[in-house]
């Protein structure tokens, strides 16, 4: 039963990094009147260390988070490319942007880091004490 929560946890985690990303290209051109909202930055940073340590959590690899980092980036790499039509969601001459996905990078790099410390995964010593 663990074995099938760890893959279906691994599946999840894949998931949410590949939604973060999508998340985040809609996120670019906020707005409130002219003025700009940079929330997919902050999206990114917080969300990129969350999903890497409950990678880690979920699977109890510390090898694991590196999973969802790649979806994250295949996300971007595809919706930063133009289609045949001429469209792009991820335009490479906004700051927002280019910002968005460099701290979504640092925020994976962060996350796993975290979560490639030494010891035993967090759901390794959770649950209540062994009364014996």
């Amino acid at each position: 039963m663990s074995r099938l929560i760890a893959i279906c946890g691994g599946v999840v985690a894949v998931l949410a990094g590949f939604g973060a990303g999508v998340l985040e290209a809609f996120l670019i051109p906020l707005r409130a009147g002219v003025v700009r909202l940079p929330v997919a930055v902050l999206v990114a940073l917080v969300v990129h260390v969350g999903i890497a340590l409950w990678t880690r959590y979920v699977t109890g690899s510390r090898l694991a988070p590196i999973v969802p980092a790649i979806s994250w980036f295949a996300a971007v790499a595809v919706l930063g490319t133009r289609t045949p039509a001429g469209d792009i969601v991820i335009v490479g001459s906004d700051w927002v942007a280019l910002t968005t996905v460099f701290v979504g990078a640092i925020g994976y790099a962060i996350g796993l880091f975290l979560a490639a410390r030494p010891g035993p995964a967090p759901a390794e010593s959770a649950g209540p004490p062994d009364r014996g």
